[in-house]
């Protein structure tokens, strides 16, 4: 009898995917599963096949542990993170039955063995591209639903390491604590020396900033902010947490293992279901050539961020933002599993949250305020760590062209400002920027970064083109700031096409390789967008000249053979060159053959 309940459980949390057109593979095991993913130093995932063998960390692998333990009649059980408990010479691991990952869950099926206790572990993570307001927003809900058969002896424990908001463990942290007019009962910690922006390198995490936990007031619960090994003894000995927090401060990390930790009595409950709130407020999120920009939230939650978190919360509460990511996922996956079957769904479920968790939104205090002031940044992760790559952009524009064009425009428009001199660096080049800068600071020399110039100059507008055709104000914010530019920019691909000087493209590892004919392929593409751009702008003339071009050189590139990497070598092989975008674009003007033929 005992699987009936569970399986009464898990309906409720998974029973929605039966009724739309597919869903995730519950058999998928992602090589990293993502537990929180909002920003590129809010990026949390874990590596094991279980929840509960290795500690959750950054995505480059930095420990930032979030742990997990369950109590039954006096047995503790881990079923988070891979952390210990001193008092205990042995802990016990709950069973995980399985794992699912949609576009804002991750979802965790746990048994304790013979006691009869069932229990999901979800991460819920509703950051939307369809909306700006819940993708802006830093804040991840862990719930936990039990089912028990009888009215055990059961306590819940989650704690969160101090490690969440400082870049090493021998950096000071301070902590405190807050109840919230909605009565949420808050507690954070941050570095006692706030100083944003440091260390702009690629495998690197925020030292500034404040890690909230937050939970509605609930006589169930206790909260405690203080050495996590005294903390797991207290709740492994007694079941409950200290009484008191520690109040030595300011503390580094290693001194004692400071974290904030809380855990809910459900003694004599069959049923419960318990919610806590992992936010990370960053204060400030990016330095754009001096002009520091907060979060987007800031500007949409003034004041305390505890406001942010008690809307957050009463969303929840009513399941008002449940039923929206609901509503998109049921959606989501219809769409993918109509095109590609379960197996692309699931995958594309996957890279869902790796491109959002890549992403930051901030609020640009230099828009006019009647607008929407919004700018967005991509991180090229686990590389070089530049701000909004072009060519890092370019593959993953058919994400936002699909979902929120807006998005697309966001990133775009600090790469044109910097290339129109709108900054306090000069920029010099004919061609369009390749980054801006290391992330979190823009600050780049046009002659300091990597040089892609046909890569860059053809994948902004290609990509400019696919947004003004999508959307009903790109056209005038294009002619009414950077038309001159845009068509400096075509007068730059004109003079290197049909057949490229030696220069690096996309797959830079490879090296600067002359007469490049993917190469040869984006640049003249690249011209097609401007011809169409034109057309929108209603310049028929230079429309038509430019279409012209296109199909001159285009012609002229078929001549020289499509199965190889250089124009002028011989029985080379051919290399596929972010063709999905391209054919996205202009599937309608391109022999289709030559990309069917790469792929055989």
């Amino acid at each position: 009898m005992k699987y009936y309940s569970f399986l009464f459980l898990i309906f409720s949390q998974v029973c929605w995917f039966t009724l739309c057109n597919g869903g995730p593979i519950a058999s998928f095991r992602p090589p990293a599963v993502p537990i929180v993913t909002h920003d590129p130093y809010f990026s949390i995932w874990t590596n094991g096949d279980v929840l509960y063998n290795q500690n959750t960390t950054l995505w480059d692998g930095q420990n930032k542990p979030f742990s997990g333990f369950i109590r039954v009649f006096g047995k503790t059980y881990r079923f988070l993170g891979n952390s210990t408990i001193p008092a205990a010479k042995d802990i016990k691991t709950a069973i995980q039955l399985s794992v699912t990952v949609t576009p804002t869950k991750s979802l965790f099926q746990f048994t304790v063995d013979d006691n009869d206790v069932y229990f999901n572990v979800t991460f819920f993570t509703p950051i939307l591209p369809t909306n700006i307001e819940l993708l802006s927003r830093p804040v991840t809900y862990l719930t936990i639903d039990l089912l028990a058969r009888n009215q055990n002896d059961i306590q819940i424990y989650i704690d969160v390491s101090g490690e969440l908001a400082c870049l090493n463990n021998h950096e000071p942290l301070v902590w405190s604590r807050e109840i919230t007019p909605a009565g949420l009962n808050t507690m954070n910690i941050g570095n006692f020396n706030q100083t944003p922006f440091v260390d702009p390198v690629d495998k690197s995490s925020i030292s500034w900033g404040y890690m909230y936990v937050a939970a509605p007031l609930d006589k169930d619960m206790q909260q405690c902010i203080a050495g996590l090994n005294e903390i797991r003894n207290v709740f492994y000995t007694n079941g409950t947490l200290p009484n008191n927090d520690d109040t030595s401060m300011p503390q580094a990390v290693k001194s004692s293992w400071i974290g904030m930790a809380v855990m809910w009595n459900v003694t004599g409950q069959t049923k419960a279901s318990k919610t806590v709130m992992l936010a990370y407020d960053d204060v400030w999120s990016m330095d754009y050539f001096g002009v520091p920009m907060k979060p987007y939230y800031s500007y949409l939650f003034p004041g305390n961020f505890t406001n942010l978190l008690d809307k957050v919360w009463s969303e929840f509460e009513v399941e008002a933002v449940q039923a929206t990511a609901e509503e998109f996922e049921t959606q989501f996956f219809n769409d993918f599993t109509n095109i590609g079957g379960d197996e692309y769904a699931t995958l594309c479920a996957l890279s869902f949250r790796q491109v959002m968790a890549g992403c930051k939104a901030v609020w640009n205090p230099m828009l006019n305020l009647t607008d929407m002031p919004m700018w967005y940044f991509l991180k090229e992760i686990s590389s070089a760590g530049d701000i909004s790559t072009m060519d890092v952009i370019f593959p993953a524009s058919p994400f936002f062209l699909y979902y929120n064009p807006y998005l697309l425009q966001s990133l775009l428009v600090p790469l044109l400002e910097y290339a129109n001199n709108e900054t306090n660096i000069k920029y010099d080049l004919a061609w369009a920027p390749h980054a801006l800068g290391k992330w979190p600071v823009c600050n780049i020399e046009p002659h300091n970064q990597e040089q892609m110039p046909i890569e860059t100059t053809a994948d902004l507008l290609l990509m400019l083109l696919g947004v003004a055709q999508r959307t009903n104000y790109t056209m005038d914010l294009l002619q009414q700031n950077y038309w001159p530019l845009l068509e400096n920019y075509a007068f730059y691909l004109l003079g290197v096409l049909p057949d490229p000087p030696k220069q690096l493209c996309t797959d830079d590892f490879e090296g600067a390789i002359p007469h490049n004919a993917n190469l040869a392929l984006k640049g003249i593409l690249g011209l097609a967008a401007w011809s169409e751009l034109c057309k929108m702008a209603g310049d028929t003339e230079q429309a038509d000249l430019y279409l012209r071009i296109f199909l001159s050189l285009f012609f002229l590139r078929s001549l020289f053979g499509y199965r190889k990497v250089t124009l002028k070598s011989e029985n080379s092989p051919f290399v596929l060159q972010n063709a999905t975008p391209d054919m996205t674009f202009f599937f309608l003007l391109l022999d289709t053959t030559v990309f069917v033929t790469g792929v055989v």
